[in-house]
């Protein structure tokens, strides 16, 4: 009889410490689970120049960083508008023209490739490019995945200050991304901050410095800056830009994006896709499907890959995904953008003549003409198409 009771104690014993096994893995599966932000459009829409650019890598051990400040005042700049309103001033941090250009000192920039104290300036735009939209992107590495270590940072874009305090948040993994405003947030252990920068973007010139040396471990992984723009042609160009902060570190675990397909009836002639991600590995990446090349990262913690996937895309639906999946023991991503060349007869400019006047301010000769002599001669030209007609050549026979 004891000896029945000692086997049923055992049993009982073992029970218990089964459970609390599995309990203790059950949570470390859910810990490692870290909440994050999905990848949503942010920007999209239609330009004839395309999409630039360009990015500061942090922890550069493979001198990826080019030194730009050569480039500095050699074009002229272009706002947002046809009309060119930019004002040089040996104050750098003035911006007294909303909605264009600043041209900045150049004296005053000193290029810096220093993860805690960088000053990087960004390569040129075409000079012909009219900017239509651009956003600025910055990575901030705080040294803890969860706990709270304060960032005292200045960021400054063209000598205007976007970012003057001092970050503080602890992040739980269960409890998704920290929102410090409506402009910077954290996950894990990087601080993400975004802009939109339209109104103080140049052709040229355009640098950034971000101060984190009253940090004690703080540093910069990237700093991403993204335009789009006209250049006065006839080619369309569908821009996407998706954003967000999504961390990938479950084994079995696939994130993913969407892209909004060009308009149906639409001829593709070219679609390029490109992943901007925060970590030491790559990614496995899928694309509609299919599989995409793996690229090692340009930093220590930070990279770029971009494909051609013309024969890939998907017109007039919103099903493009990019899906993407760890191959190291984490990965995240924050933007990934879509450009694609397209040809819609509908979207293109379409001129009519609504009428001619010959000689419209002679009494006399009111709509005749002149053999020997000089003529007036007065056009007027309908847009009746979908999109702005630019400059073009109007020829008269007799």
């Amino acid at each position: 009889m004891n000896k029945n009771i000692f086997m049923d104690q055992r049993i009982l014993l073992l029970s218990f410490v089964c459970i609390v096994i599995f309990s203790c893995m059950a949570t470390v599966s859910a810990d490692s689970e870290y909440h994050s932000k999905d990848l949503e459009t942010i920007d999209n829409g239609t330009v004839s120049g395309g999409l630039y650019s360009d990015s500061y890598f942090g922890y550069d051990e493979g001198n990826i960083n080019v030194d730009y400040s050569d480039t500095i005042n050699k074009h002229s700049t272009a706002s947002s508008t046809d009309t060119i309103t930019s004002q040089t001033t040996t104050d750098s941090s003035t911006n007294s023209n909303s909605g264009s250009t600043v041209t900045q000192a150049d004296d005053d920039i000193e290029v810096k490739f220093d993860d805690r104290n960088v000053t990087y300036v960004y390569k040129p735009l075409d000079s012909n490019a009219k900017i239509k939209s651009a956003h600025l992107m910055v990575a901030v590495y705080m040294a803890n995945m969860n706990r709270n270590y304060p960032v005292p940072i200045e960021l400054t874009f063209n000598g205007k200050t976007y970012v003057n305090e001092t970050l503080s948040s602890t992040y739980s993994n269960s409890e998704g991304p920290v929102i410090i405003n409506e402009n910077i947030n954290r996950v894990t252990s990087d601080y993400l901050i975004h802009f939109n920068v339209t109104d103080n973007v140049a052709l040229t010139g355009n640098y950034i410095h971000i101060d984190l040396t009253k940090s004690e471990s703080a540093n910069i992984k990237m700093a991403t800056l993204l335009v789009a723009y006209d250049d006065d042609d006839y080619d369309l160009y569908y821009y996407t830009i998706n954003y967000g902060h999504d961390v990938v570190n479950i084994d079995d675990y696939t994130s993913s994006t969407r892209f909004q397909g060009v308009y149906s009836g639409s001829r593709v002639y070219d679609a390029n896709l490109t992943a901007y991600y925060l970590a030491s590995v790559n990614a496995a990446y899928t694309f509609n499907g299919k599989k995409l090349e793996n690229y090692p990262p340009q930093g220590g913690y930070d990279g770029i890959c971009s494909w051609n996937v013309t024969t890939k895309y998907h017109v007039g639906t919103n099903n493009n995904v990019l899906e993407y999946k760890r191959l190291g023991s984490y990965f995240k991503i924050f933007a990934s953008t879509m450009l694609v060349k397209y040809y819609n007869s509908n979207m293109l400019p379409d001129l009519t003549v609504d009428s001619v006047y010959a000689n419209p301010n002679s009494y006399d000769y009111n709509n005749r003409v002149f053999l020997d002599d000089e003529n007036e001669i007065v056009v007027n030209l309908e847009n009746i198409g979908a999109r702005k007609a630019n400059k073009f050549n109007v020829t008269l026979k007799l």
